[in-house]
């Protein structure tokens, strides 16, 4: 509404201008002006192409977070700009001087002055869309409607008004407003820190990459506008010009409204664009321009021979037919404007420019023809003529995918605050080849939390740095990962949050994957988010899609319905005790592998499921049983993984603890108190390793919590175990500082954080070869025994156990394996690497991209560790 209220009071001041002048003006004058003007809207549409239109684009995305150093950086360019079409206007008006044509030579040097001063405001109102403060403009189109219309009646009292004088005044209230707006919007006098050199090489370069197909493309609508002025003249004479312009003023209001519906639709369509919901946007644009213009023609049509006479007096009578073709011009020219701003919000002028030339092409010869036959009633209808034939070609491109190439990238759910720090992101410009466009699932996102809610965060950060990366994830999840984004911008990282319809409210405050109930409303989710990632690769056009979390492999994504490359994973699961150690179970843990064994059954059957696998270009298991079972379920290419990793800043957390002192040995056991963890097979290994002075720590609760402590007692070991519970992370690290050894007898891990802690810790580590565990320790990082029954594998720990305490070498040097394996293979920026090292081989990257990114960052895909062909790791397993 501020929009509309801002081109209304510009237009309305325009347009009474116009009126005042068709009255108090002789024709021949008026005829003059009208000629003069439309000259220059040619350097106005090479204006708009260099500044104002890709500002709309990449104010509204690229270069929002610097807004200020950004707007500051367009006043410095459209100084240079004014001075140099100064110049040129003023070299014309010297030469028609000279050739004696004096009313011209007026107001060509009219027009040396003041094309600076009306484009300055141009530029200023449509900043005020850029930073969401239309209702600035709107205060400033009053203050210039009454300075412009006042000053015209000044002007006319005291006998000074001519066409030259009018342009004068427009320039001086244009500049003044300007000025004012500017301040308003904040834009500093001085350079910002943010205006480095960078960071204009980068918006010069991408004012250029888009400007050198807009700025022909505004000449093109100069001249779609401005033909049946151009032709007109010669058929008719230039007194045809004059009833033209008297006829347009009637439908100025109506496509100056359409003018503003058009800028204020190209930011808008460049954030939905980025939020997948850019069709429906361009659906109800439309439908709002179309009812507005056929409102407009029922009124032209209706009042249009009254509003003439009222208008002018009787000095200029149309036709019937004239007023009928000029009711229509607002249609055209509405629908017509959302098409064009759906593709510049793509970034694609080239296409819009192609649409033009072919409207030109159908409608200069039918224009020239008509206009023959029936003067400016032919001219009029040549014009439409263009406008249609345009609106189609425009229909036509906008079908059509994105392609692939650079796009506006921002941060955040919703592009909040601004950042003027400075710091540079990576630009899309010519100077930085172009990039993958990857859509990334990733449900649990978030920097600030362990486990899979944190991959899904690194995944996403690692692949941003080669790729432009949106990510589609929960809404719920997503609020630290927008914080963290507002902290640290970057261009190539982009969040789109989504909550299905019919969740209940505390799903929003946040999910974890505790419960059935939230494991069902996993489920749901992935479906219901189908249609938006869908949605987003139509107006993305995504060359990858990339799901991460929640890391199982028997729940659907949304990613395998989007008709592009897909990589599943590393994704977990596949896992499940082996059915000699369920006897040892409790009733709950016989209930609880019955139930999950079941389900998983009922997964391999699920279609959705199945359609994800065989959808899959690759399939990245955590684990060998997992990438065993995505190869039951159709996958084409599987591969097995470490599918989790530490930060460096963890790393150096856990390296700096101290060595565990001397004395008896130390066992510790982390994890949640579940009976798939084997805790009681590590307290019944302890018992019969027989060690004397042997302490156990174990961290954490669970619902075998009594069972352990009973067990224990049993054992003779209830003086030298400690159940701690949940400790905070000071409390649990030092307890990890004080162990000589971690067990970690787990029957089914995906992955194996605790392990890992204990690796970097430089711990000697003792798992079951099973699971995640079971991928990361190496016999030079760790004990891993086979698992055939609990017997067996209480033995082996039993056995692994009175060698470390009888060999302080042999847990030196497996703690100093543990250390450089997680150094050549288990930090997430490892784990991340072979990952997404895939999509090399799903979507190659283009070649002047790919030298960039290695040159940048040496690939790590080949560090120890890295993903194997599922065979290879089955060799590997059964050979150790």
């Amino acid at each position: 509404a501020w929009t509309v209220l801002d081109q209304a009071l510009f237009s309305g001041s325009n347009f009474v201008v116009n009126v005042l002048l068709a009255r108090w003006l002789a024709p021949e004058a008026f005829g003059a002006f009208t000629t003069a003007f439309i000259v220059f809207l040619v350097c106005g549409t090479v204006h708009a192409g260099l500044l104002v239109e890709p500002m709309l684009v990449f104010g509204s995305a690229k270069f929002e977070r610097r807004r200020r150093a950004y707007l500051r950086l367009l006043v410095v360019g459209h100084g240079a700009f004014a001075v140099a079409f100064g110049a040129a206007f003023g070299a014309a008006s010297v030469v028609a001087w000279v050739l004696g044509d004096g009313l011209v030579a007026g107001i060509l040097g009219a027009l040396a002055v003041a094309q600076g001063g009306v484009l300055m405001l141009w530029l200023a109102r449509r900043a005020c869309l850029v930073a969401r403060r239309p209702e600035l403009a709107a205060a400033g189109g009053a203050v210039y409607l009454v300075a412009v219309v006042g000053g015209a009646f000044a002007l006319q009292a005291a006998g000074t008004l001519s066409a030259a004088a009018a342009l004068l005044l427009m320039a001086a209230g244009s500049a003044g407003v300007a000025a004012a707006l500017l301040a308003r919007l904040g834009v500093p006098l001085r350079r910002p820190t943010a205006d480095t050199p960078r960071f204009r090489a980068d918006v010069r370069a991408a004012h250029w990459t888009y400007g050198r197909w807009a700025m022909p493309t505004g000449v093109l609508e100069w001249v779609v506008s401005s033909l049946p002025f151009l032709v007109v003249p010669f058929v008719v004479g230039v007194e045809g010009n004059a009833l033209m312009r008297a006829l347009f003023n009637l439908a100025l209001p109506a496509l100056h409204g359409f003018v503003a519906i058009s800028a204020f639709s190209l930011p808008v369509l460049v954030r939905a664009r980025a939020a997948g919901r850019m069709r429906g946007t361009m659906r109800r644009l439309a439908g709002v321009a179309a009812v507005l213009a056929l409102g407009y023609y029922a009124l032209i049509g209706v009042s249009g021979e009254w509003l003439l006479g009222a208008l002018y007096g009787g000095k200029y009578v149309a036709t019937r037919a004239e007023l009928l073709l000029l009711g229509a011009y607002p249609l055209a020219v509405g629908v017509s404007g959302v098409f064009t701003a759906a593709l510049r919000a793509r970034e694609r002028p080239r296409a819009v420019f192609w649409a033009r030339v072919g409207a030109i092409a159908v409608g200069a010869p039918a224009t020239v023809a008509l206009a023959l036959v029936w003067g400016v009633a032919g001219g009029l209808g040549g014009g439409l003529v263009v406008l249609v034939v345009e609106a189609l070609a425009l229909a036509a491109a906008s079908r059509s995918p994105d392609p692939r190439g650079t796009g506006p990238l921002g941060n955040g759910l919703d592009g909040n605050g601004l950042d003027e720090s400075g710091a540079d992101g990576p630009a899309a410009t010519p100077d930085r080849p172009q990039r993958r466009r990857v859509l990334m699932i990733a449900f649990a996102c978030d920097p600030t939390r362990g486990s899979e809610y944190g991959q899904g965060w690194r995944f996403a950060e690692a692949a941003a740095a080669d790729n432009d990366v949106w990510v589609l994830t929960y809404t719920g999840q997503a609020a630290n990962a927008t914080a963290r984004l507002a902290a640290h911008p970057t261009d190539a990282l982009r969040l789109v949050g989504y909550a299905h319809p019919l969740e209940r409210a505390r799903h929003v405050a946040g999910a974890t994957r505790k419960t059935v109930a939230e494991q069902i409303h996993y489920y749901v989710w992935q479906v219901a988010a189908i249609r938006t990632a869908r949605r987003l690769h139509r107006d993305v056009g995504f060359d990858l899609v990339h799901h991460i979390t929640f890391g199982k492999y028997w729940a659907p994504s949304a990613g395998a319905f989007v008709d592009a490359p897909f990589v599943l994973g590393p994704v977990g699961g596949g896992e499940s005790a082996p059915l000699r150690f369920w006897p040892a179970f409790s009733l709950y843990g016989l209930v609880y592998e019955a139930a999950r064994s079941a389900g998983r059954r009922l997964a391999h059957a699920d279609p959705l499921v199945r359609h994800g696998a065989r959808r899959s270009a690759l399939a990245l298991g955590s684990t060998v049983e997992t990438a065993q079972a995505l190869a039951r379920l159709g996958a084409r290419r599987t591969l097995a993984q470490p599918s989790i990793g530490l930060t460096d800043a963890e790393v150096e957390r856990l390296g700096a603890l101290a060595a565990p002192p001397a004395g008896p040995l130390r066992v510790l056991m982390s994890g949640r108190l579940l009976h798939w963890k084997g805790f009681d097979m590590g307290l019944r290994a302890v018992a019969a390793a027989g060690l004397p002075g042997v302490r156990v720590d174990i961290l954490g609760e669970g619902p075998e919590r009594a069972r352990l402590g009973a067990l224990a007692a049993q054992l003779g070991l209830a003086d030298r175990v400690t159940f701690h519970g949940l400790l905070p992370r000071d409390a649990a690290l030092a307890v990890l500082a004080g162990a000589h050894v971690l067990v970690h007898p787990s029957l089914h891990d995906s992955g194996g954080f605790v392990t890992l802690e204990a690796l970097a810790a430089g711990r000697a580590v003792v798992a079951l070869d099973l699971g995640g565990p079971g991928v990361q320790l190496t016999p030079e990082s760790g004990i891993a025994v086979a698992a055939h029954s609990p017997g067996q594998a209480t033995a082996s720990i039993a056995a692994a156990l009175q060698r470390l305490a009888s060999d302080a070498d042999l847990r030196a040097r497996l703690g100093a394996g543990g250390k450089a394996r997680i150094d050549a293979a288990l930090r997430v920026r490892h784990v991340a690497a072979r990952a997404l090292a895939a999509y090399a081989e799903v979507a190659p990257m283009p070649p002047a991209a790919a030298a960039e990114a290695a040159a940048r960052t040496p690939s790590e895909a080949s560090s120890d560790g890295a993903s194997v062909p599922l065979a290879h790791v089955g060799l590997a397993r059964r050979a150790r």
